[in-house]
């Protein structure tokens, strides 16, 4: 059974998490994702899911606060951030794509809102303070 969501602040999407919280923790980023494929109790292509990393590990919430499930950072063996395919005949700018990988299988996602840069920007203070391996 999974745990209630922690609280969290919302961090801005175009800026670094690396930030040190007064407490000496890294302050909760939360991302709003597609899901691509890996959670079986979400769509192909669903629109509606928020990744909330934070000191406990990895909440994938619903509608922003439907708990789905809990990936505590020891559970989790890398984060990957694979290159973005080009989109024919579309000017916007492609979004991140992140891949959540467990003993258990792979989660992947496409975070639309922040670059690839940016999201490895945000993410590399978490992954390094809790030893996930990245790529």
């Amino acid at each position: 059974m999974t745990e209630p969501a922690p609280a969290a602040t919302e961090a801005p999407a175009a800026k670094p998490s690396s930030e040190e919280a007064p407490t000496g923790t890294i302050r909760p980023l939360r991302l709003t994702a597609i899901h691509l494929g890996g959670v079986a109790s979400l769509a192909h292509g669903e629109r509606d899911v928020e990744l909330s990393f934070s000191e406990s590990g990895l909440d994938i919430l619903r509608a922003g606060e439907d708990l789905l499930g809990r990936l505590p950072w020891q559970r989790i063996r890398a984060l990957e951030l694979p290159p973005t395919r080009a989109r024919r005949l579309r000017r916007r700018q492609p979004g991140a794509h992140i891949v959540i990988r467990t003993a258990d299988g792979a989660a992947s996602f496409e975070i639309p809102a922040v670059s690839p840069e940016q999201l490895r920007e945000q993410l590399v203070p978490l992954v390094e303070r809790h030893g996930v391996g990245s790529d």
